[in-house]
């Protein structure tokens, strides 16, 4: 009887207890909830600096480094060239030179070439203005991947053709006696006219 007793009370709970009971619970599982999104964002935040690092990959042929990227992005004028070079023109060198001597070629049929370029000046009051003016000292630079498809099939064998895209930054703006600006001071940076990592036009 005893034992029947006990039944019986425990099935007459009142409601309001077992609602109590089921408060309890949801808060324990709200709380352990709670640890595991805690414990996620810790480990989100040891993992996030690391995401962004991979961004820019250290190593390996993809790799993107900084320089390369202001290179790429920061230009006042840009120009597109088309070389083609003769049999006769390469043959002046050996053939395990040739590469070298089409990087050579490169650099100086830029340099003849792009003679007249459009930069920023500051005039009168601070306003800057654009001003076509002569090329004076190009410093010219050649991009990893022009380099690559030069070199692709090895030295003795270049290509014959190369399409170029030229961005031109302005370094520096040459002044004579009375201040006048007659040249600039640029950089030109020589890539290849389909770029993976730039677009074809501005």
């Amino acid at each position: 009887m005893a034992s029947q007793e006990v039944v019986e009370i425990r099935e007459a709970k009142p409601t309001s207890a077992v609602v109590e009971e089921e408060e309890e619970e949801k808060e324990k599982e709200a709380e352990v909830k709670g640890e595991v999104e805690e414990t996620k964002e810790e480990e989100e935040e040891h993992v996030k600096p690391l995401a962004e690092r991979r961004k820019i990959r250290r190593r390996g042929p993809k790799k993107i480094p900084e320089i390369l990227v202001e290179k790429y992005q920061d230009f006042d004028d840009e120009r597109f060239l088309t070389l083609h070079f003769s049999p006769k023109l390469l043959k002046k060198a050996p053939r395990w030179k040739r590469a070298k001597r089409v990087a050579k070629y490169v650099r100086e049929f830029v340099a003849k070439y792009v003679k007249y370029i459009e930069g920023p000046i500051e005039a009168e009051g601070g306003v800057k203005r654009r001003v076509k003016l002569r090329v004076i000292e190009p410093k010219i630079w050649i991009s990893p991947e022009l380099n690559e498809i030069i070199w692709a099939r090895g030295a003795e064998n270049p290509p014959k053709k190369l399409r170029l895209r030229i961005l031109i930054k302005v370094d520096e703006v040459v002044r004579d006696a009375e201040q006048k600006p007659i040249g600039f001071k640029a950089e030109l940076r020589v890539l290849p006219l389909i770029s993976k990592r730039i677009p074809a036009g501005r």
